[in-house]
């Protein structure tokens, strides 16, 4: 409205980085998803050996796998009526679309190459693993709580200094009316989209 081009600019960085922290899963959703899948894993774990095969297992904990991955692994169960296992694996890995789900996969892959019996010990070690991940997530999380809060408060006072100035101190803000003025800004602002990033 003031016609400043680097503030135009600003603000457009500001509305992309929020756009794009919405659209980022949430680190809680991404420890709920490890938990998930390490939980899918143990199942798979305790199935086997029984004589129902890799496939017979898979189905068996379709409907009992954790919500947050169930629609997934029902689509794959259903995938494997009329599908062999390693064909239908390829699309099992794209939905899960994580690397706990890759390894998953892998050890399907090898159920179904060497028999159920030989990846019981890996889908133990791949659900302890995953467990393992989930709690240093966890214990990241803790640790960053107190620097976001800073952080946000710190962004607070900026926005209402910033707001302040345009009120009453149109005399400090001049020369931001020039070009150089108007690079600078564009720079300042690039400055606080790769903090806000990077956070």
């Amino acid at each position: 409205v003031a016609g400043w081009r680097g503030a135009a600019i600003g603000a457009g960085a500001a509305a992309c980085v929020g756009a794009g922290r919405q659209a980022r899963p949430g680190p809680a959703r991404e420890i709920d998803r490890i938990d998930a899948m390490a939980a899918w894993a143990e199942m798979l774990r305790d199935g086997v050996g029984t004589p129902r095969g890799i496939e017979g297992i898979v189905t068996s904990t379709a409907s009992t796998a954790p919500a947050l991955i169930r629609p997934t692994v029902m689509r794959f169960a259903h995938r494997l009526a009329w599908q062999d296992l390693p064909d239908a694996l390829p699309d099992l890995a794209d939905e899960l679309d994580h690397r706990i789900g890759d390894l998953i996969v892998t050890s399907l892959d090898i159920a179904a190459r060497s028999g159920a019996r030989q990846v019981r010990a890996v889908l133990d070690d791949l659900a302890d693993a995953a467990r393992e991940e989930a709690r240093m997530l966890r214990r990241q999380e803790v640790a960053r709580t107190r620097p976001r809060s800073e952080m946000n408060q710190i962004a607070a006072i900026s926005a209402m200094v910033v707001v302040l100035l345009v009120l009453v101190g149109q005399d400090y803000l001049a020369p931001y009316r020039s070009l150089v003025g108007q690079l600078v800004l564009c720079a300042v602002a690039g400055l606080w989209r790769c903090g806000v990033r990077a956070r």
